[in-house]
């Protein structure tokens, strides 16, 4: 279950990471970024999966690791720069009244 969520949050980042940074879909730092995803995430899950089924293992690989500590980065990037852009999404969803509204006026009521 954990690794189906770390795959998840994976695949969440790399569309986050593209819309909050407005990196285009044909930049080559995306597909740098999802090969270098594609061979450590492979390495991770061996890694993940040895420690977890085999009983005379007792410590994470350091591929494990690694992929850990740069999904926590690009979770911790792209959330704290799209608190920076809840007001801009205020602005445009107050000029077309959706959920959204909802939404912002719990914002606009913290700041």
């Amino acid at each position: 279950m954990l690794i189906f969520v770390c795959v998840l949050l994976v695949d969440f980042s790399s569309f986050a990471l593209k819309y909050i940074l407005w990196v285009p879909p044909r930049n080559p730092l995306n597909t740098y970024r999802l090969l270098l995803w594609c061979f450590l995430g492979m390495l991770s899950v061996r890694e993940f999966y040895e420690y977890s089924t085999n009983p005379l293992v007792k410590r994470l690989g350091h591929h494990a690791w690694l992929g850990a500590m740069i999904m926590l980065t690009e979770a911790l990037v792209w959330s704290s720069t799209s608190l920076a852009l809840a007001p801009l999404a205020c602005a445009t969803a107050r000029r077309a009244p959706s959920l959204a509204h909802v939404r912002c006026s719990r914002v606009s009521a913290r700041a």
